[in-house]
């Protein structure tokens, strides 16, 4: 909550205090820069979704809901919470460009970048397999832990 309150809160106090909807957009990426690279915790910081969320939010709320919408179904269909992270930052710059909202194209487009950066780790174990999901994997063959418990014990 903290990560998207990082986001939300420059970004509104831009807006209300009359700053271009393209400004209040690079005010948001200062706020994600400085989740990323934070300087409280020697430069090193989070992936910057929850950051991303909460700009997005407070700048383009229809966009930003869709594109979580993909993402809870992406981690639903997949099990991967960072492949439902990469489905979100791909979809606010696609539904930006899509809805019209071309002056946030550009902070939206580098945000992705970021993102996928900062989940580079992710997309090699995703692409080799190793990636562990959200949820834990059903048993094979639809057994489950008590028939291979029994099975042992015989």
């Amino acid at each position: 909550v903290l990560d998207l309150l990082k986001g939300l809160v420059p970004v509104l106090l831009a807006c209300w205090a009359g700053v271009s909807l393209s400004m209040s957009g690079f005010i948001g990426l200062a706020a994600v820069c400085g989740h990323i690279f934070s300087c409280f915790m020697g430069f090193k910081g989070g992936k910057a979704v929850a950051t991303t969320i909460g700009v997005f939010l407070g700048l383009a709320p229809v966009q930003l809901l869709i594109a979580a919408a993909l993402c809870v179904a992406a981690i639903a269909i997949s099990g991967f919470v960072s492949l439902g992270s990469l489905t979100l930052a791909t979809a606010i710059p696609l539904l930006l460009l899509l809805s019209g909202k071309y002056s946030l194209l550009p902070v939206a487009i580098i945000i992705m970048f970021l993102v996928y950066w900062k989940h580079s780790a992710n997309i090699s174990r995703l692409a080799q397999g190793t990636e562990n999901p959200w949820r834990k994997p059903k048993a094979a063959s639809g057994e489950d832990a008590h028939s291979q418990d029994d099975e042992t014990t015989e």
